[in-house]
């Protein structure tokens, strides 16, 4: 553990003292939603960006709002006047940098994440399949078999694909996260 003039000094060194930085924080498992509420309540600026999934679970779909990065999250604080506030908080593992010194985060990546958040406030994923594109199945009731695209992504994150089933062209639409490039 580091002394308090040890971290002073290496603070005057890397980071302006009272001027706000991101800084990314780890947690313990599935604690961000506990960490962003305990910062909030303190008054400490949070972005947890969040990203919408479809899966296939007991035999139906399921839509889940998981964080885009599991475990972490970004806080944007004073050091030293926030630093125990943060590194203390329920459900905070450390807060990441080199030993128990923080690193601040460059602004520009907090800003680009930002600017690919949808109206809901949702990273959207973007589909790297095109219409034309062999794909094979890779989860739910269709697992393993193989189509191709024969649609853009819809509002709801599926994709149109043209299957060969029983020698017969049937047309589907599945999530696009269920679906894998191949060929």
């Amino acid at each position: 553990m580091k002394t308090d003039t040890e971290l002073s000094d290496f603070l005057s060194y890397w980071i302006e003292p009272g001027f706000p930085h991101w800084y990314v924080i780890y947690t313990k498992p599935h604690s961000e939603d506990l960490v962003q509420g305990e910062f909030q309540k303190k008054g400490i600026s949070v972005f947890l960006p969040k990203i919408r999934e479809v899966r296939f679970r007991k035999g139906r779909l399921q839509e889940q709002i998981e964080p885009l990065f599991p475990n972490y999250l970004f806080a944007n604080f004073t050091i030293p006047d926030s630093y125990y506030d943060v590194k203390w908080a329920r459900g905070v593992k450390r807060i990441i940098g080199s030993g128990d010194m923080p690193i601040p985060l460059d602004d520009s990546i907090v800003i680009y994440i930002r600017q690919q958040l949808d109206r809901k406030g949702l990273i959207r994923p973007k589909p790297s399949l095109k219409v034309g594109d062999l794909v094979r199945v890779k989860e739910g009731p269709l697992e393993g078999l193989g189509g191709v695209v024969h649609g853009q992504i819809d509002s709801k994150g599926r994709v149109k694909i043209l299957m060969d089933v029983l020698h017969s062209g049937a047309k589907v639409k599945l999530p696009y996260s269920h679906l894998k490039r191949y060929g």
